[in-house]
């Protein structure tokens, strides 16, 4: 089957569209179990839960990957979403405490991309141990930093039945954190010529995180910018790493995902919100379309939903008591049709 698509529809037509997968979505109700598990990357213990819904035979799963900081299964979006696709499609699902947070050993603020990717390979490697597991059919679903760490996790296997990134990839990261930066300035009104001086400052930590400044003569900037008005809503001091820890960081100043989506040959679903203001959307889906194109890879589509944010709610959309975000209208059907397509999983 080829879906090669790239959609950005009207909330009108979207919900013509995707109102009979909404309707198929509703029409299944697992029964799900889940456990808490431990699991190793290298000499790290890793913290879990593993979401396994009833299955005839061997479960197909994902290995869901966080965002960035200090990322844990509480109250974020993986968890929820890894139950509704349990119940509702059959997938089961692995979601882990980041390393160094929550429950897992480690350190987060000292793990480099290659690190995470390596823990991502680990967390699939468990799964195939598992009694209840298709160890053929596992695959990767990351949002914002997690879809570069998938990326990054597809060149250490060659094992990945799908993908689905999720408000991420495409575009480099020093191209996405410059576009939040650019929208937080301009959100708070900041003058275009102020607000150049504050990205070139910008800029300059990216050039130290690449290794093309040096540390004293950034920090001097940093010194001078404090006293401006716009540098609050920058604050490179607060994420300043020491030269010692700096190669750890270096990918967000180089690293470029492009060329590893030219070589993905496997069913891939990448997911934006229209509304997100912390990623450069088109950019983002332009860079997944042509890296894509590129590979000669037939199985893949990227989905536009004009009202979702960086979590795939609505902007004004209120968060349910447990933490779980309210998503737009589509994006579990969606999720569930291509798992169903992809993951050969049974109506």
């Amino acid at each position: 089957m080829k879906i090669m698509r790239e959609v950005r529809l009207s909330a009108t037509l979207l919900f013509l569209v995707l109102a009979p997968l909404l309707a198929d979505a509703d029409t299944l109700d697992i029964g799900v179990v889940s456990r808490e598990v431990q699991l190793m990357s290298g000499d790290i213990k890793l913290a879990g839960t593993l979401i396994l819904p009833s299955c005839n035979d061997a479960c197909p799963a994902l290995v869901y990957l966080l965002g960035s900081g200090p990322a844990t299964r509480d109250g974020g979006m993986a968890t929820h979403l890894a139950e509704l696709l349990a119940k509702q499609a059959g997938i089961a699902g692995l979601v882990y405490d980041k390393r160094g947070a929550g429950q897992s050993e480690g350190d987060w603020t000292r793990a480099s991309l290659q690190d995470l990717a390596f823990d991502a390979v680990n967390a699939m490697k468990f799964l195939r141990r598992q009694p209840n597991i298709d160890g053929d059919r596992i695959g990767l679903w990351g949002h914002s930093q997690g879809v570069w760490v998938a990326t990054v996790a597809t060149t250490l296997t060659n094992d990945i039945a799908t993908l689905v990134a999720v408000s991420g990839g495409g575009a480099a990261p020093r191209e996405s954190e410059t576009f939040a930066y650019e929208m937080a300035l301009a959100h708070a009104g900041i003058s275009d010529a102020e607000k150049e001086i504050a990205l070139e400052l910008v800029d300059d930590y990216f050039d130290y995180l690449a290794g093309k400044r040096r540390r004293d003569e950034l920090v001097r900037k940093i010194e001078v910018a404090k006293q401006s008005d716009w540098y609050q809503y920058v604050a490179i001091d607060h994420i300043l790493v020491s030269e010692e820890n700096r190669t750890n960081w270096e990918w967000v100043g180089v690293f470029d995902p492009v060329p590893i989506v030219e070589t993905m040959r496997f069913p891939v679903l990448v997911i934006f919100g229209g509304a997100d203001h912390s990623v450069p959307v088109d950019l983002s889906a332009t860079r997944w379309r042509q890296g894509l194109t590129t590979a000669g890879n037939d199985n893949y589509r990227i989905e536009i939903f004009p009202d979702g944010n960086h979590h795939l709610a609505t902007e004004t959309a209120a968060h349910h008591s447990g933490g779980a975000p309210n998503f737009v209208d589509g994006f579990l059907a969606l999720q569930t049709k291509w798992m169903k397509e992809w993951l050969s999983v049974s109506e």
